[in-house]
């Protein structure tokens, strides 16, 4: 599998961000985040796609009327920090933490196609984590 290096650790941390909140059969199918922070929400913000394109409000203050209101972003992830997106921007190189609205589109990014491919196989690993570890009724 062909994936771009510089998502690796993006992918890695995203897939542990979900592992975290899976119900698991040692712990009595509750979930290691709860364990650890139990007066915490298990999800700060929403569950969203690896990969997929977002589009961040833009809040800079030289916008004229017909301006875009909005930048394409990639989401790689989310903030280990703070309540919030991590979304990468491609044509600039740079990462950007959303904290605002952000709207998400289940499309993959036409620079980054080849992370469907580690999509598919983040969310089959993370399917077969799940029915081995939690056999909840």
């Amino acid at each position: 599998m062909h994936v771009l290096k510089y998502l690796w650790a993006d992918a890695v941390l995203s897939a542990c961000h979900l592992i975290n909140r899976i119900p698991s059969s040692f712990l009595h199918c509750k979930n290691p985040f709860s364990c650890l922070y139990p007066n915490k929400s298990v999800y700060s913000v929403a569950l969203c796609v690896f990969g997929c394109t977002c589009f961040v409000q833009d809040l800079s203050s030289v916008l004229d009327k017909l301006c875009p209101r909005s930048i394409k972003y990639v989401f790689v992830g989310y903030s280990r920090t703070q309540k919030g997106y991590r979304c990468y921007n491609p044509s600039a190189r740079k990462y950007f933490l959303s904290t605002t609205d952000v709207m998400f589109l289940n499309q993959f990014h036409t620079s980054l196609h080849k992370v469907q491919l580690l999509h598919q196989n983040l969310f089959l690993f993370i399917i077969c984590f799940v029915t081995c570890t939690c056999s909840c009724s």
